[in-house]
C-alpha cells in the first residue's frame, strides 16, 4: 500500500501533496513531522485509495514519540 502526506498551508486553501509515495505509513508520518514545522492549517496521511489513515492529532503524537515535535 502507498501512503501520501497531504496538507493545507497556514494561509491557504489549496491541498498540497508529497510527490513521493511512501511504502509505510510511519515513513509518511516522519515526513509529516517536517511539514509541521511550516505550521499547516491541516495535515493528514492518505492511502493509495484516498482514504485518510492518520489525522493531525495522530501525526503530532507520532512526532512527539519520535522526538520530532515541532
Amino acid at each position: 500500500m502507498s501512503y501520501f502526506v497531504k496538507w493545507i498551508p497556514e494561509n491557504g486553501t489549496a491541498v498540497f501533496q508529497t510527490g513521493v509515495a511512501y511504502a509505510r505509513q510511519t515513513e509518511a508520518m516522519d515526513f509529516a513531522c517536517v511539514i509541521l514545522g511550516r505550521t499547516p492549517r491541516d495535515i493528514w496521511i492518505e492511502d493509495g485509495r484516498g482514504a485518510r489513515t492518520a489525522l493531525q492529532p495522530a501525526i503530532l503524537q507520532h512526532c512527539r514519540q519520535r522526538g520530532r515535535a515541532q
